[in-house]
């Protein structure tokens, strides 16, 4: 079951949010890109930030925030070293155990391998022995 609010915001806020980074950075649009903005922000639920005359109004919308109150991704502010905790990792043997076991699990096998080839091949033999032995006989 979808969250059709979560899916809403998300895909207003990546929208304008990309929307706002190509006019930003001055990327190179088309000449009929005002219109086809506004002929996408028609269908989305809030008002992703289409270029518009100044005698047009915004459109309403069922989500409407400020441009600062949902901020994108460019504008946050980096934090400071001091504030930053940085996790460490501990030092562990857990490799080596880890290693250890897998090398003695190994073993194990080749071992029980092994004896259980060295028993067939003893069964084999002494059958061989006691079929020539009753042939002789």
């Amino acid at each position: 079951v979808m969250n059709a609010t979560a899916h809403d915001v998300c895909l207003c806020l990546t929208t304008r949010c990309s929307v706002r980074c190509t006019l930003s950075q001055g990327c190179p649009v088309s000449s009929n890109y005002s219109q086809d903005c506004a002929s996408l922000e028609s269908f989305m639920p809030c008002d992703i930030g289409c270029p518009r005359s100044a005698l047009e109004p915004p459109p309403t919308k069922r989500w409407a925030w400020g441009a600062s109150d949902w901020p994108c991704v460019s504008d946050l502010q980096p934090a400071e070293a001091s504030s930053v905790t940085v996790l460490v990792p501990q030092d562990s043997n857990t490799n080596i155990f880890v290693t250890v076991g897998i090398a003695a699990g190994v073993c194990v096998f080749i071992c029980g391998l092994c004896l259980c080839t060295w028993r067939s091949l003893q069964g084999r033999r002494q059958a061989m022995q006691a079929d020539v032995s009753g042939s002789r006989a």
